[in-house]
């Protein structure tokens, strides 16, 4: 009976062993699923008396969290790489716009705030790198403890697209917490587009995907019903028929008074606050007026930096203030006919 009861017990063990074992390598050799669910808020954090709340990515990287550079550099597919101090940017050209930086992590009830932030056009800083021409073109966005997104160029080549050094006057050095932090803003895209601290900008030539974005964020981060801001110097838009309508845009420090369109040509008249630093940043759709472009203020032919994007041509020049006729000649493209490209000196 001894002899019975002691092989049942044995047996019982061997059992709960095999058992064991079995579970041990279904755990281990398991597929596991990946995770494409989009980051969601997991955490808090206390600043002026306010509670905080944190996506995954936040509270995962809390205690390392992004700190300021003291400059940047900006690479990849640029003719001349440029390194850049934060300090020198604020010797740069600047623009102000009111606009809502809107967390999308915990969905459209997210935190957001609405600053009036002035900095620095990304289309100035990039037309010193010069865009090596090409078909496709991403502009992406780098900071200090490993965060990363990007837009398509024709995104940073809009003018309201600006590196932000200043909300409502305070130096962004000076404001913790959301929304702090010299940092890009992307009018009416979702925040984490809007990376801040940057140390790195890199143009490619092929889809990136950022931390968001591979979690299956979108690309695009379009905020739905949003208006695009108002701009400080105004962001003036023109119409011109060939034969159908479109659309030109510039941003400048110099008052337009009026503007005209020739078929091969586009002609302004400005003025500005006599003897002082005048610019002009023009888009305008390539079927509109194809290069070579010819720029004259007066009678004077001006250098002037030139980037296409998506059939898009952004061409930006400098003058001394006073009154002045610009004409930027180029040439009437029928559908039929093909283009030349070239890539004046940036001055």
């Amino acid at each position: 009976m001894r002899r019975k009861k002691s092989l049942l017990l044995g047996i019982l063990l061997i059992s709960i062993v095999v058992l064991v074992v079995y579970a041990d390598v279904k755990y281990w050799t398991k597929e596991t699923a990946v995770d494409t669910a989009p980051p969601e808020p997991v955490g808090t954090k206390e600043h002026q008396g306010k509670t905080e709340v944190l996506t995954q990515y936040e509270t995962e990287n809390y205690s390392k969290s992004a700190e300021a550079p003291e400059w940047f550099v900006i690479e990849g597919l640029v003719e001349n790489p440029v390194n850049l101090t934060y300090s020198e940017l604020k010797n740069f050209p600047m623009l102000s716009e009111v606009t809502m930086l809107h967390c999308i992590g915990s969905g459209e009830g997210g935190m957001s705030v609405t600053y009036n932030w002035t900095g620095v056009p990304l289309f100035y800083l990039l037309n010193m790198a010069g865009i090596v021409p090409g078909n496709y073109r991403e502009v992406v966005f780098n900071a200090t403890d490993g965060f990363s997104s990007s837009v398509l160029l024709t995104t940073a080549m809009d003018p309201t697209s600006i590196l932000a050094l200043e909300a409502n006057g305070t130096d962004l050095e000076q404001v913790f917490g959301f929304g702090g932090g010299y940092r890009v803003v992307f009018p009416c895209k979702w925040g984490y587009k809007w990376v801040k601290w940057i140390e790195k900008i890199t143009v490619v030539d092929y889809d990136y995907k950022g931390y968001y974005e591979q979690y299956g964020y979108s690309d695009e981060a379009i905020k739905p019903n949003c208006t695009m801001p108002s701009t400080n110097p105004s962001l003036r838009t023109f119409n011109a028929t060939n034969p159908q309508e479109y659309t030109v845009q510039v941003l400048s420090n110099s008052s337009i008074e009026s503007f005209s369109y020739e078929f091969d040509k586009m002609i302004f008249n400005v003025t500005g606050t006599e003897g002082s630093s005048g610019y002009f940043y023009v888009t305008f759709p390539k079927e509109l007026l194809a290069s070579p472009y010819l720029v004259y203020v007066d009678e004077n032919i001006v250098n002037y930096s030139q980037t296409e994007a998506s059939g898009n041509v952004y061409l930006y020049f400098t003058y001394t203030h006073s009154g002045h006729k610009i004409e930027i000649d180029g040439t009437l493209l029928p559908e039929s006919q093909g283009s030349s490209s070239g890539r004046p000196v940036f001055k």
